[in-house]
């Protein structure tokens, strides 16, 4: 464990501990919490864990308020309530040494903007952990196989490995044992995947109920989890994958898997901090999805462009290459999926400092609690709408119409009856349509 830094200045630690930065990083049960701000991030997925549960609870209320004259509907949705209790216990036993605990109103949530984008929920990839380690190995070997084969004749004999973007660990698990490692840190940002991780690293097992998507059969299937314990040294990291907790030029390999699609970072930012955690010599080999649409012509990289991107970072290209592979298929579901996976392995340039990462992912007043918040652009055009905002909800009392409250909104000289008139509408519509949006997500 002597590779790991502190992820915020990367000097070494001393028991967790760095000196320089006067902050003691926590082991959580069986993974490392090691994020830049190791408090905020806990606050914060604490946070995304009870926006879970809120949305567990939705789910069995309106299961619970199912009324329906068929039997099979009744028996389903019985089945259902039953299988969500367990799954709310199924997650605390998993994640107890995080305490997520202490779960504000959902409303403070909206309010307070924690309420985030699917794609970061603490669910949202639930489903790699059964494809990791209970639908069977097809996918995995698939996968193991390719990488095997694409690294064979370049990578040491016995590596330090380094996966970002880990999820529930099958991958850094089966290269691990596949390239006999003599060390594998498998880094994600979901807790809940890196503590999955952790558990069957140690050959401990969990219970995890599966909700398939367009179920061939059962709509909620609990499932035992577990594989036999790996030798040598793997441990499970819960971090950021730009601020990777590593002092400079100590591995081997680095695997990001299905990581640069979905990073908020320039492809740039991210291959300055993988070469630097590299030794001389060592490999970077990405794996999975090259870009999703974006509304950022930018940022919809074709193959070409990465393996230019990666050159002008210093990288020499080894190998690249496509290949249509199964993808999330779980024997549960009618749905079945194959994705045209990209592959790339590069060798990294000459050894190079780990550059900063405070100034890019956080400003000092958000990094530092004691420093005053500016009052720029942003905040005061965010203060304008929600004062207008806090007006027409004051407005609201189940008499007026939308035609009174405009005339309320001229006599107090914020703008003409029609601007108001249309203002509001526009306003009410945007709320009922998020409104609406929220309930068919459940």
């Amino acid at each position: 464990m002597q590779a790991l830094a502190c992820p915020l200045c990367f000097s070494s630690l001393t028991e967790l501990r760095c000196s320089s930065c006067a902050i003691t990083y926590s082991q959580l049960g069986d993974l490392f919490w090691l994020w830049p701000d190791p408090v905020n991030a806990l606050l914060d997925w604490r946070n995304r864990y009870n926006m879970e549960l809120a949305r567990i609870d939705r789910d069995f209320a309106r299961a619970q308020a199912t009324d329906s004259t068929f039997t099979t509907t009744r028996a389903r949705v019985a089945v259902e309530q039953s299988a969500l209790e367990q799954y709310k216990t199924e997650l605390s036993k998993i994640l107890g040494n995080l305490n997520l605990s202490e779960p504000l109103a959902v409303e403070l949530h909206t309010a307070l903007k924690t309420q985030l984008p699917d794609h970061h929920g603490l669910n949202s990839y639930n489903r790699n952990i059964f494809r990791d380690w209970v639908w069977g190995t097809e996918e995995n070997e698939a996968v193991q196989q390719l990488l095997i084969a694409t690294l064979s004749g370049h990578v040491k004999s016995a590596p330090d490995i380094l996966t970002l973007g880990s999820g529930a660990g099958r991958l850094a698990y089966d290269l691990h044992t596949g390239l006999n490692a003599r060390c594998t840190y498998a880094l994600d940002s979901n807790p809940l995947l890196c503590a999955v991780a952790g558990r069957m690293f140690k050959g401990e097992s969990s219970s995890l109920t599966e909700f398939p998507i367009a179920p061939l059969g059962a709509t909620a299937i609990q499932h035992t989890l577990q594989t036999p314990p790996v030798r040598n040294d793997i441990h499970s990291i819960c971090g950021n994958a730009l601020a990777a907790p590593f002092s400079a030029n100590q591995l081997d390999l680095v695997l990001t898997s299905w990581l640069v699609d979905v990073l908020d970072a320039s492809l740039s930012d991210l291959l300055a901090h993988v070469s630097s955690l590299l030794k001389p010599g060592g490999l970077w080999l990405m794996h999975g999805s090259v870009s999703f649409e974006s509304s950022d012509p930018s940022l919809r990289l074709s193959t070409a462009e990465l393996a230019e991107v990666a050159t002008e970072e210093g990288f020499e290209i080894i190998a690249q290459r496509d290949d249509e592979l199964p993808y999330l298929q779980s024997p549960y579901s009618r749905q079945k999926r194959t994705e045209v996976v990209h592959t790339l392995l590069a060798r990294a340039p000459s050894p190079r400092t780990t550059r900063p990462v405070q100034a890019t992912w956080m400003p000092n007043w958000l990094a530092d609690i004691s420093v005053p918040v500016p009052m720029n652009d942003e905040f005061q055009e965010q203060l304008t709408t929600t004062r207008i905002a806090t007006f027409i909800m004051g407005l609201i009392d189940g008499k007026k119409s939308i035609a009174d409250m405009a005339v309320v909104l001229e006599e107090q000289r914020l703008m003409p009856i029609l601007d108001a008139t249309e203002a509001i509408r526009n306003f009410l519509t945007t709320m009922q349509a998020e409104r609406t949006a929220q309930q068919r997500k459940g």
